[in-house]
């Protein structure tokens, strides 16, 4: 849906209305092995992006993953009303992989001269789109395991970066953390 991503990118503040972007889906799918590399591929289909925007949605998401940060800390960062400083994850292993022209499609429906823009209709351009995609992938898993960028990334979310500051989870209790408090007090209560 249609969110407020001023955390997710630079130089927006809360509530701005060129902050607001329509995401219509961020799936997680299957773990792919390439080289003896893990990749946990995932696909962001939306109607348009702002600058780091999908580098900062990885980063929370591996940050919520890993147990770093709470789960809420995700609604937290789309409120109109919150500010903080999400980390950029590395550009590594991201491109596009698609674009979509159904808008495109649907109005030039009036003239027939025009054909559709669509990248998986069987032909040449898709041949030559899934040849370009799988030399992207080799360059992709052959730059990290030359680099290590993202164990580096990794290396830095863990020692450097001070979760608890930077999601603003030192001022505000989590709601998983009222519950396991709450959870405690009520066995407590239960013993005596």
């Amino acid at each position: 849906g249609t969110k407020f991503y001023h955390n997710y990118t630079r130089g927006l503040a809360p509530g701005q209305a060129q902050a607001q972007r329509y995401i219509q889906s961020f799936d997680v799918q299957k773990p792919v092995v390439m080289e003896d590399v893990e990749w946990i591929p995932t696909q962001v289909l939306g109607q348009s992006f702002l600058l780091h925007q999908i580098r900062k949605m990885i980063s929370v998401a591996v940050d919520v993953a890993r147990k770093a940060a709470p789960l809420e800390v995700m609604d937290k960062a789309l409120s109109k009303k919150e500010t903080m400083n999400i980390n950029v994850a590395p550009a590594q292993g991201l491109f596009l992989e698609m674009s979509f022209f159904g808008g495109y499609n649907r109005r030039k429906s009036s003239n027939k001269e025009l054909s559709d823009l669509d990248w998986n209709a069987e032909g040449p351009a898709n041949d030559r789109w899934k040849t370009f995609r799988d030399v992207v992938r080799r360059h992709i898993v052959q730059e990290e395991i030359d680099q290590g960028n993202f164990v580096q990334y990794m290396y830095t979310q863990e020692f450097i970066y001070d979760c608890q500051k930077m999601y603003n989870m030192e001022k505000h209790e989590t709601e998983t953390e009222k519950n396991e408090a709450s959870a405690a007090v009520s066995a407590s209560d239960i013993k005596q």
